[in-house]
């Protein structure tokens, strides 16, 4: 019995460690997320709400903000410890803690404006050119549902900003298109002042979660970062901090009740 005691202190004084003294480390890719020229660090609709979430849960954390391809090799290198604007895939889960859904985006195709397309079915696309970047998940998706439309061909490039500059100088020919996300789309069409490129039609909802690296990332905190995330949506902070960018034409949507769940992982 006179060993009790000192075994529940040395177990609380590891949880409080946990949460006091290491640094949890988020990566994320452009151009949701973004430099504040005022401020000099990551900001977006989505850091604030992982810094807030973070803030009531008293725990440290560090955004950083990489082309994606960079973002990606973190994960794997586990010099990062979670990462967000991700998809879900089974394949993933195996090593990535999931969060609940932080967003969500429409895969969507865009075109020069000279294009008549009003697209509505992925068959619209036979003998079409279609750029993205990669790899990614949109990538993917576009790679499978490629191989069952003739003559449609796909170019998968490293990251985004060339992409649109190119369908805008109509480099893809006059059955040229995008896939993308719309909320990437049309910021930085807005941002590169591209004056020829327009949206089509949607192709799919795409949610976003944050993913965690099983290997090295608590699962205490985890649980405890999932309740504070849980907490801004039901209170509507999560809604009022996306408004707030919505002004600067940074869109993040809010999921819906149906999609806000934690995912089999």
């Amino acid at each position: 019995m006179a060993q009790t005691p000192l075994v529940i202190i040395v177990t609380v004084f590891w949880v409080c460690y946990i949460y006091a003294n290491d640094t949890i480390i988020f990566d994320t890719y452009p151009p949701l997320t973004y430099i504040n020229s005022k401020t000099g660090k990551v900001d977006g609709p989505i850091a604030q709400l992982i810094k807030e979430a973070n803030q009531n849960i008293k725990q440290k954390i560090e955004i950083q903000l990489h082309p994606t391809l960079r973002m990606f090799k973190n994960l794997k290198n586990h010099s990062t410890h979670a990462a967000f604007g991700m998809s879900y895939r089974a394949e993933r889960a195996r090593k990535w803690y999931y969060s609940y859904p932080i967003n969500y985006v429409n895969y969507s195709i865009y075109v020069n404006k000279t294009n008549p397309l009003k697209y509505s079915k992925r068959e619209q696309l036979e003998g079409y050119t279609v750029a993205t970047w990669g790899p990614t998940n949109m990538s993917k998706t576009l790679s499978s549902f490629a191989e069952l439309i003739p003559n449609l061909t796909i170019k998968i490039f490293p990251e985004y900003k060339n992409v649109y500059k190119m369908l805008d100088n109509g480099r893809f020919g006059e059955k040229g298109a995008i896939y993308a996300p719309d909320s990437n789309a049309e910021l930085s069409i807005r941002k590169e002042l591209l004056s020829n490129i327009r949206f089509s039609g949607v192709d799919k909802k795409n949610i976003y979660y944050i993913v965690f690296v099983k290997d090295i990332t608590p699962k205490s905190y985890i649980y405890k970062f999932n309740e504070a995330i849980l907490n801004l949506y039901k209170n509507g902070r999560m809604s009022e901090i996306y408004s707030s960018f919505s002004k600067q034409g940074i869109i993040a949507k809010v999921p819906s009740k149906d999609d806000f769940r934690i995912l089999s992982q």
